[in-house]
C-alpha cells in the first residue's frame, strides 16, 4: 500500500511542477504539501486504530479484573463498546483510504490528465476517490471521538469508584 501511495504522491507532485503549482510557491516547495496530508491522514488512521485496540483489551481485563463489584459492570461494558465501536469504525477508515487511493491512483495512471478530452468513467471514478479519502478522515474523526468517550468514561471509573 505505500508503494501505491508513493506512486500517485510522486505522479501528483510531477503534475503540480509541470502547472506550475504548489512547489512554485518557493524554492524547496510547501512545508506541508498533498504527499505530507496523505501520510499523515494515514499514520492518524493507524493511531486511533492502536488506541481504541488497546482500549478494548483493557476494557475486558478491567472486567476480568472487577468480577467481583458489580457496579463497575455497565460502565466497563459501555466503555468496551466504545472502543470496540471505534475499532470497527477505523478499520472502516484504512479500507475508505485505500479503496480512495486505488481509485485515484487509477486515474492518474490513465493518462488523460495531460489531454483535454478526459472519459467520463475514470473522471468519476476520481472523484469517488477523493470522496472515499474524505470520508476516510471524517470515519478517522469519528473513531477518534468514540476513544475519547471510551478513555473518558474509564477514567471517571478510575475516579468515581477507585
Amino acid at each position: 500500500m505505500l508503494s501505491m501511495q508513493r506512486k500517485f504522491m510522486d505522479k501528483l507532485a510531477k503534475l503540480q511542477d509541470e502547472r506550475g503549482g504548489a512547489t512554485a510557491d518557493s524554492e524547496r516547495g510547501p512545508i506541508f504539501g498533498a504527499k505530507d496530508r496523505l501520510t499523515f491522514l494515514l499514520d492518524a488512521i493507524k493511531l486511533v486504530g492502536t488506541a481504541n485496540g488497546a482500549g478494548v483489551v483493557a476494557s475486558v481485563a478491567a472486567l476480568y479484573y472487577f468480577s467481583s463489584r458489580p457496579e463497575l459492570h455497565v460502565l466497563l461494558k459501555a466503555t468496551a463498546i466504545a472502543f470496540f465501536v471505534g475499532l470497527i469504525l477505523s478499520s472502516a477508515s484504512l479500507a475508505a483510504y485505500i479503496i480512495g487511493l486505488l481509485l485515484a491512483v487509477g486515474f492518474i495512471d490513465s493518462g488523460q490528465i495531460e489531454t483535454k478530452a478526459v472519459h467520463t468513467g475514470d473522471l468519476n471514478r476520481a472523484i469517488w476517490g477523493f470522496m472515499m479519502l474524505f470520508g476516510s478522515a471524517f470515519v478517522a474523526l469519528l473513531a477518534w471521538g468514540l476513544s475519547l468517550l471510551g478513555t473518558s468514561l474509564g477514567l471517571y471509573v478510575i475516579v468515581r469508584f477507585g
